[in-house]
């Protein structure tokens, strides 16, 4: 299985999303019959499939930050050990997670938290190494300011009449928001409006008194950290996010 993730993260890297997918659709599933690759990556290889050139630059940039976001390597290891150590705490800790075990726990909250991806693939550099040390230089052309992405700051937002958490990066004509932001409290959102560099230690504090979702008992209260299955790097239309 490893050696199937490792050829389609190559295809991806090149910018050759038709051979990811085809890798994908040839092998999708785990030795049990469990799915072996993320929903949300089999969908969004699909659009760019369909898009063909007309894919945006903007969508190509939110491409690269979806491939650095699952790019592990010796180089970016103890970068995520920080992320998922910092994303648990402010969860309440590793048993408060849904999953079967420990290791199903951790992998969710790469695949799926907020805080984890925001750390991970911003505050930690993994981005930035992605882009120098993986993407491919056309795929790199083809982006949208994509070195700027890689140093944009996190800070909060009125949006929609709604306090969020998010990056707002710049594009050709104009700035967006990197990926999903975070709805959060107004108690949270106006520490980090003041001081932008202590975020994580505001949205940290925020999450232990208002509680974090999903948790393992099933609670729906407090701040959702696991927005990221319901945005589309295609598209910032209402509900895409």
């Amino acid at each position: 299985m490893a050696r199937f993730v490792a050829q389609a993260d190559a295809a991806e890297a090149r910018g050759d999303a038709r051979e990811a997918l085809r890798i994908i659709q040839t092998f999708p599933t785990m030795p049990d019959g469990g799915p072996l690759w993320l929903p949300n990556r089999v969908g969004l290889l699909r659009q760019l499939v369909e898009l063909g050139d007309d894919v945006s630059p903007a969508a190509i940039s939110r491409w690269l930050v979806a491939q650095a976001a699952r790019h592990l390597t010796a180089t970016t290891r103890r970068a995520h050990l920080r992320a998922m150590e910092a994303a648990v705490a402010a969860r309440g800790g590793l048993l408060a997670l849904p999953g079967g075990d420990a290791l199903d726990r951790r992998v969710k909250v790469m695949d799926h938290d907020w805080l984890y991806r925001q750390l991970f693939v911003y505050e930690y550099d993994a981005l930035q190494r992605f882009v120098d040390d993986r993407a491919a230089p056309d795929l790199i052309g083809r982006a949208d300011r994509i070195g700027e992405w890689a140093q944009a700051s996190l800070g909060a937002h009125l949006h929609d009449g709604q306090w969020v958490l998010g990056r707002r990066v710049p594009i050709s004509d104009g700035e967006m928001f990197e990926g999903p932001p975070l709805p959060v409290p107004a108690d949270v959102a106006e520490p980090i409006a003041r001081d932008p560099e202590g975020w994580v230690e505001h949205l940290t504090a925020g999450c232990r008194r208002h509680g974090t979702t999903p948790r393992r008992d099933g609670s729906t209260a407090g701040i959702n950290l696991e927005p990221a299955d319901d945005w589309s790097v295609l598209s910032d239309a209402p509900g895409g996010w």
